[in-house]
C-alpha cells in the first residue's frame, strides 16, 4: 500500500511537471502571437505609408506596387503564421484541459488509495489486537491446564495415600478381630474350666 501510494505521488508529480511545461509552452506561444500581431500592425502601418507615398509619387508607381505586393505576400504569410499559432494555442489549451482532467483523476485515485490504506491499517491494528488477546487467552488456558494437571497429580497422590492408609487400617482391624477371637476362645476355655471344677 505504501509503495502504491509512492508510485501514485510520483505520477502526480510527473503530471504536475507536464502541466507546468505545457503552461510555459502556451505562454510562450501566446507571447509569439502577440509579437506577430505587433509586427503585423507595424507592417500594416508601413503598407499604408507606402501606399500614401505611391499615391503621391507617380514616378515610382510600378516599384511601389511591386513593393506593396511583396508586403502583402509577407502579410499573408504573417496571417498564416498567426493562424498556425492560434491553432497551436488552442491545442495547448486543450492539452491543459486534458492534463487537468488527468490530474483530477489521479487526485481522486490517490484519495481512494489513501482511504483503502487507512482502512487496511485499521483492520491490521484490529487483527493485531485480536492476535494479542488470543495469545493472552492461550497463555491463560495453558496455565489453567497446568494448574488442573497439578491438582490432578495432588488428588492422585492423596488418593494413593488414602488407599495405603485404608489398607493399613483394614489390616489392623483384621488383626484386632483375630486377636479378639483368640481372646474370646481363651476366655471361653477358662470359663469352661472353672465350671468343670
Amino acid at each position: 500500500g505504501e509503495q502504491r501510494q509512492l508510485l501514485l505521488q510520483s505520477d502526480l508529480q510527473s503530471v504536475e511537471q507536464a502541466l507546468e511545461s505545457a503552461s510555459r509552452a502556451w505562454w510562450l506561444a501566446h507571447q509569439d502571437v502577440e509579437q506577430q500581431r505587433i509586427v503585423c500592425d507595424q507592417r500594416k502601418i508601413e503598407v499604408k505609408e507606402q501606399e500614401a507615398r505611391m499615391a503621391s509619387t507617380g514616378d515610382h508607381i510600378d516599384e511601389a506596387r511591386s513593393e506593396g505586393l511583396r508586403i502583402r505576400k509577407r502579410l499573408s504569410g504573417i496571417h498564416e503564421d498567426n493562424k498556425n499559432l492560434e491553432a497551436q494555442t488552442r491545442q495547448v489549451r486543450e492539452d491543459l484541459v486534458a492534463a487537468q482532467d488527468y490530474l483530477d483523476k489521479c487526485s481522486a485515485e490517490i484519495k481512494h488509495e489513501a482511504e483503502i490504506v487507512a482502512f487496511l491499517s485499521s483492520e491490521a491494528g484490529a487483527l493485531e489486537a485480536k492476535r494479542a488477546a488470543d495469545a493472552r487467552d492461550l497463555a491463560l488456558s495453558r496455565q489453567a491446564c497446568l494448574d488442573v494437571e497439578a491438582s490432578m497429580r495432588s488428588v492422585r497422590d492423596l488418593s494413593m495415600r488414602f488407599c495405603k492408609e485404608k489398607e493399613e487400617l483394614s489390616r489392623k482391624i483384621e488383626e484386632l478381630k483375630a486377636e479378639e477371637q483368640r481372646n474370646s476362645a481363651v476366655t471361653s476355655g477358662l470359663r469352661r474350666a472353672r465350671n468343670a471344677e
